[in-house]
């Protein structure tokens, strides 16, 4: 995968040329990544469903991340990016099916790289009734959790809090073995305030429009 082509760009968003992946993130360009958060109602309460990254990923293993996220390689646009839903969990969803947040500016600097994203982010509400619908690729998702939009957003908001999450892990024979998790901020994959709190006024504004 790091030697993957992505796009890269100046911070104004004009295409600059195209790079490896392990370049990109060696020298921080700019690229374009798409990311999909699962939201959705069940019986008049709204969830998010979080990637557990695997154990074996190179950056943040077995962090809470989005539900269904990866890089646009040279030639994708953003609609291509829809793949990465059946290809990491097994939905299959239309581009138009999403409803967009936006293309959000997102840096994550760790001692091995940085990362400087376009993020064009989407939300899907059509929630698995059942976690273990969830047909993971077991490279890159270690499992998935569901927890209360309202209790995630307390997560977002105060490093201190911490709930309870409910889900799944694949154990090492590939099989799925329910659990519970810790979740506070910690241990979420380290995106930036500003890409939390947009997605926040999104996903709010989101469920007020569907409560109507």
């Amino acid at each position: 995968m790091e030697t993957e082509e992505l796009r890269i760009f100046n911070k104004q968003g004009e295409t600059i040329g195209v790079k490896p992946r392990s370049i990109v993130h060696e020298h921080g360009f700019w690229h374009e990544t798409f990311h999909c958060w699962m939201i959705g109602s069940i019986n008049n309460t709204y969830y998010v469903d979080l990637q557990f990254r695997s154990p074996d990923k190179k950056d943040f293993p077995s962090k809470f991340d989005i539900s269904a996220a990866g890089h646009l390689l040279s030639h994708e646009s953003k609609k291509d990016g829809v793949r990465e839903l059946h290809e990491e969990i097994g939905i299959k969803a239309t581009f138009d099916e999403l409803i967009s947040v936006g293309t959000l500016s997102d840096t994550i600097t760790t001692a091995t790289m940085i990362d400087n994203e376009f993020c064009h982010v989407f939300l899907y509400s059509e929630l698995p009734k059942r976690m273990d619908e969830y047909q993971v690729q077991t490279e890159e998702v270690g499992g998935m959790f569901r927890v209360p939009w309202s209790t995630f957003k307390k997560v977002l908001n105060d490093p201190e809090y911490s709930v309870v999450t409910d889900g799944f892990l694949i154990k090492t024979d590939q099989t799925i073995q329910f659990s519970t998790q810790p979740l506070t901020k910690n241990n979420l994959v380290p995106h930036s305030d500003s890409y939390f709190q947009t997605l926040i006024k999104a996903v709010d504004l989101y469920i007020a429009t569907s409560q109507e």
